[in-house]
């Protein structure tokens, strides 16, 4: 019984999904045209409708942003350019009914410049429902996974938009239904995926690569007969005890992040997906202004290779120090991926600092640094933004990042790459 009703599961959300993607895909422009008349339309009249908005039912936000980066070294190729100019439009939909609620967020980007860079989807679409101790939501969903938000070894079934910036760590949502029980301070979670959402990689003249060559990402390769409509399953079960978390999650399906295979006649990689099964465990402490976080990893592919994974990092929150100040954090990461390592892949074996800054004035002030060491592979990235709200609609936010070292691929093949560029967005929030 249960496995027909997975697989009717299976069919309905790979149709709808498939679908859903096709849409936005081929109607990307005419999307973003009527969110932008939309925005426009809520922008003039949001002062008459504000009230009503927050006595209803029904939730709207979003931002329009124009964003414009500058690559200031030599390109790996000619034809790359050292520009690119963008439109960048989010929102949020949200409409609430008693127990039940139905969330979804578009995501566009139209780049006049890198035309490899322009895509549109859907980070969340789904519909949700929930009573006193149970709720399920399936869709198209981003999963809260991990302690860490950004680089985390236990979120294991989100993919990475590369397409957005190489250190942004935006995610895409995946097609879903999954279940999450609390009873007192014990909570139990159930995800079940039937495809998965691949990674998104920039191509061809692209100055946003992870390497130098480009990724076919059109063309995968899988290990599995099923390809991508492998089942993924997730298992989580968790306790909360004052100031400690401690959860306990089991994985089976696809590898996030895919191995590259190298063609040397198109100079080019192509993805290669495992089938793969991960038992995680994770910590998190408070003490005196002090955060512990650790996650822990082991993951044993088809082919028996098993590998180990550990994440941990000291936070200190010194908003202490500068009076007025909503949130103010240091930390200290250091990661350790045994599957990175010996596939040559970044972040394997590298130190992260993160310094956060927001200053909760009036104006909403932030400012936020990332510092990878990879040491493994010689890798080393600096990223920085700093924001800004004006005229209480507008947000200012400027940026530079630097990326520079070099990768085994395959050997004896090495790949030097030097990026840096700098960055400047100015966004309308509606």
């Amino acid at each position: 019984m249960i496995p027909k009703i997975l697989q009717m599961l299976n069919n309905s959300i790979q149709e709808g999904s498939f679908r859903l993607v096709r849409l936005i895909k081929s109607k990307s422009r005419l999307l973003s045209s009527c969110l932008l008349l939309l925005s426009l339309f809520l922008g003039f009249s949001q002062d008459t409708n504000s009230e009503k908005k927050k006595k209803g039912k029904t939730y709207l936000r979003g931002n329009i942003a124009l964003d414009y980066n500058y690559f200031n070294k030599e390109p790996f190729k000619e034809s790359q350019l050292s520009h690119q100019l963008s439109t960048l439009i989010t929102g949020e939909f949200k409409y609430v009914k008693g127990k039940f609620k139905f969330v979804a967020q578009p995501h566009i980007r139209l780049d006049a410049i890198d035309s490899y860079r322009t895509h549109a989807d859907m980070r969340n679409l789904y519909v949700s429902y929930w009573n006193k101790n149970l709720t399920i939501n399936a869709g198209m969903r981003l999963f809260t996974l991990g302690k860490f938000t950004g680089f985390s070894l236990v979120d294991i079934m989100n993919r990475m938009d590369i397409k957005e910036s190489i250190l942004s760590f935006e995610k895409l949502g995946q097609p879903s239904i999954d279940f999450k029980y609390i009873y007192k301070k014990i909570s139990a979670e159930l995800y079940v995926m039937p495809y998965f959402r691949k990674v998104n990689f920039n191509a061809g003249d692209s100055r946003l690569l992870l390497v130098p060559f480009p990724i076919d990402g059109n063309n995968p390769q899988y290990d599995h007969n099923s390809k991508e409509f492998l089942p993924n399953v997730s298992v989580r079960v968790g306790a909360k005890k004052e100031n400690n978390e401690v959860v306990l999650g089991y994985f089976y399906g696809y590898n996030k992040n895919p191995d590259f295979v190298f063609q040397p006649s198109k100079r080019e990689f192509s993805e290669l997906y495992l089938t793969m099964s991960q038992w995680s465990l994770e910590w998190q402490t408070l003490y005196k202004g002090l955060t512990f976080t650790s996650e822990f990893i082991n993951q044993t592919y088809r082919n028996n290779e098993n590998f180990f994974g550990l994440h941990i990092a000291l936070g200190y929150d010194i908003s202490k120090l500068y009076q007025g100040a909503s949130t103010m954090n240091i930390s200290v990461e250091y990661v350790h991926d045994k599957y990175r390592i010996r596939k040559n892949l970044p972040f394997g074996n590298n130190f992260i600092t993160l310094y956060t800054f927001n200053l909760g004035d009036i104006n909403d002030t932030t400012f936020r640094a990332k510092v990878f060491s990879s040491k493994d592979v010689s890798y080393h990235f600096f990223d920085m933004d700093i924001s800004r709200r004006i005229f209480s609609e507008f947000k200012v936010s400027g940026k530079m990042s630097f990326s520079s070292g070099s990768i085994a691929q395959t050997d004896p093949l090495y790949i030097n790459n030097f990026n840096t560029y700098y960055g400047l967005q100015i966004g309308w929030f509606f």
